[in-house]
């Protein structure tokens, strides 16, 4: 994997514990290539130990002014990263990934918990510079109305876009909500009440194992056929650090112990606590 150098453009605190950064590269041929959805890996050079983690673009791949990425604070590395200033430098390897916007599609349903925000938010953006007469609905998962990344973007967005409809649930909220906004987890009844079934929407799915999960089985009480129902695993803080497109089976062995994952039975099993490891299918 082909590192480039690029400079910290912009800083922008976004909610508590997140921070948008905008980047360009220190060469601007260096300015790479991408598809709506995918992710890079990032080093902080100033950070003691020279390992990456792998964070998913936000900007549209039609923007040329900077590349986006928003990173929350979950431990000692995305803690360094989130103390850079603008003119520090990152190291920047990618794209990769296949969660991705198809220009094709007619009515998507996205369904997202917590920072798994960001790369639909690429694709959001993109939809926008494209021109985009897709049917799109976001229904965002988060604990309180306080965390919510990109809120304003995405109200901004839903005057801009034809057909964009965002619905909030909150689990922690203890607020009361009417019209498009729910308090609790997401069940079967937010999915038919606020998307077309019918039409047979294309699903993007991310958000943290357990999450995914509940999704898995609420779309399969659906009868949502597997076809059309793309996903991708983000972390959990107290369970390793992943991003895994489905199916997938995999043999691990992070430190010095074996574990075996079947991803495409959606088997999830406690595991150790191992800070920020990251695992891609190829």
């Amino acid at each position: 994997m082909r590192y480039k150098n690029f400079i910290i453009k912009e800083k922008i605190k976004e909610v508590a514990q997140t921070t948008i950064f905008r980047v360009l590269p220190l060469h601007r041929e260096d300015l790479f290539l991408f598809d709506a959805g995918q992710h890079c890996k990032i080093i902080n050079s100033k950070y003691s130990r020279k390992d990456g983690r792998y964070f998913s673009v936000a900007s549209s791949p039609l923007n040329k002014n900077y590349i986006e990425f928003a990173i929350k604070k979950y431990g000692n590395w995305t803690q360094a990263i989130s103390n850079l200033q603008i003119g520090d430098s990152l190291k920047i390897a990618g794209p990769i990934g296949q969660f991705t916007w198809d220009k094709s599609l007619k009515n998507v349903v996205f369904v997202v918990g917590g920072l798994g925000i960001a790369p639909l938010m690429s694709m959001l953006r993109y939809a926008e510079d494209t021109g985009s007469s897709a049917r799109i609905v976001l229904i965002y998962c988060n604990r309180t109305p306080e965390v919510v990344v990109f809120k304003d973007e995405l109200e901004r967005l839903r005057n801009k876009l034809p057909h964009f409809k965002v619905v909030h649930v909150f689990s922690n909220s203890s607020q009361s909500y009417s019209g498009g906004t729910y308090k609790g987890f997401i069940g079967e009844e937010v999915i038919k009440k606020e998307t077309a079934l019918s039409k047979k929407p294309t699903f993007f799915v991310i958000g943290p194992p357990i999450f995914m999960k509940s999704i898995d089985k609420i779309l399969n009480k659906l009868q949502v056929h597997s076809s059309q129902i793309r996903k991708e695993l983000l972390p959990q803080k107290a369970y390793f650090y992943m991003r895994i497109p489905f199916p997938f089976k995999a043999r691990i062995k992070p430190l010095g112990s074996i574990f075996n994952y079947n991803f495409s039975q959606h088997i999830f099993t406690k595991l150790p606590l191992l800070k920020n490891y990251r695992m891609q299918s190829r």
